[in-house]
């Protein structure tokens, strides 16, 4: 890490879902139609209040490891397999996973809207001078 500690599992974990959330906000960044990570997939058979939610990722982590991540969360309790994977590893736990079932995982979508009175205020006479 930047800082001189050694890097752990946990900080490549939270380093990547950062990554995650932040593709997330900005596009449709996972399950690409190339077929090449990221992925993300979820198991749509788990009871999410009894049995919580199992996700997978497999994303490039700010160092270029392509990083996979199985996380389970139940009620407060959360836990994370992270290990560091090849591309063709990648493709074969994904086409596992698919065909067992799992789902492709999409970002939520975002929308953004301004007031009507807000879009009015906003708005400039495009022939009017600036001063």
């Amino acid at each position: 890490m930047a800082d001189g500690k050694p890097r752990t599992e946990r900080d490549a974990a939270l380093e990547i879902m950062g990554a995650i959330k932040k593709s997330a906000m900005t596009s449709d960044a996972f399950n690409l139609e190339t077929g090449e990570p990221p992925y993300a997939l979820y198991n749509p058979n788990l009871h999410p209040e009894r049995e919580g939610e199992l996700i997978w990722i497999c994303a490039n982590d700010p160092f270029g490891t392509l990083v996979s991540i199985f996380r389970h969360t139940c009620g407060s309790e959360l836990n994370k397999d992270v290990s560091e994977v090849t591309p063709e590893e990648a493709k074969d736990v994904r086409d596992k996973l698919l065909a067992d079932g799992w789902k492709k995982a999409k970002p939520p979508e975002v929308t953004f809207t301004i007031p009507e009175e807000e879009q009015t205020k906003q708005r400039r006479n495009p022939l009017k001078k600036r001063k």
